[in-house]
């Protein structure tokens, strides 16, 4: 990556975090930054950079002095449906809004100019060009995460549906992720839970 693309790299992410409802936005970026990084322990790992992003959010509220964890969860995202539940149902399991965001990136570098840019890119190819363009880009993203079905149907099939869905929304990633909640093992509780 040049110096320009690792600007634009950081500018994708530092929107994917802003628009995400968190009031840890350095945290979130921290994790996102995470997921794309080749040397980072958490490449590619949702699952691991979820675990990490609570942890770290939790030593900052240790830190700070303030003990109600589920008020820290909730804080997070700005949701407490995103952390329902604290049982582990699937074997990957993140919430949606992390999720989003990290489709978010995939998808703003791919169209360039970042995730406000996607209504452009819409415009420019048109809703049809733009869906399959975005659905390469969710399906390969979601690959690498370790997201290959859902409820036994291939990620290439739903990212579809959900792409489709999508584009209708301000905030893509966020929407593509909601509707893999809404087709997962344990359907709007805010958690992608892909396997049983």
């Amino acid at each position: 990556m040049n110096e320009f693309e690792k600007k634009e790299f950081i500018k994708t992410i530092e929107e994917a975090a802003a628009i995400s409802g968190t009031e840890e936005v350095e945290l979130l970026e921290e994790a996102l930054i995470g997921i794309f990084d080749g040397n980072s322990e958490t490449f590619n790992d949702l699952k691991a950079a979820q675990e990490q992003l609570e942890e770290n959010y939790v030593e900052k509220l240790e830190s700070e002095e303030l003990v109600f964890y589920s008020k820290a969860k909730k804080l997070l995202f700005g949701s407490d449906k995103v952390y329902a539940s604290n049982k582990q149902k699937g074997k990957v399991r993140v919430g949606v809004y992390f999720a989003g965001s990290v489709f978010n990136v995939a998808i703003g570098g791919v169209v360039g100019g970042g995730v406000s840019a996607v209504k452009s890119y819409i415009k420019k190819k048109g809703k049809k060009a733009a869906t399959e363009g975005i659905s390469r880009v969710a399906t390969a993203q979601a690959k690498k995460l370790g997201i290959q079905t859902v409820r036994g149907v291939a990620i290439a099939t739903v990212i579809g549906g959900a792409v489709s869905f999508a584009l209708d929304y301000a905030d893509v990633g966020v929407a593509i992720a909601k509707f893999l909640d809404s087709k997962d093992w344990y359907k709007n509780n805010g958690w992608i839970d892909i396997t049983k």
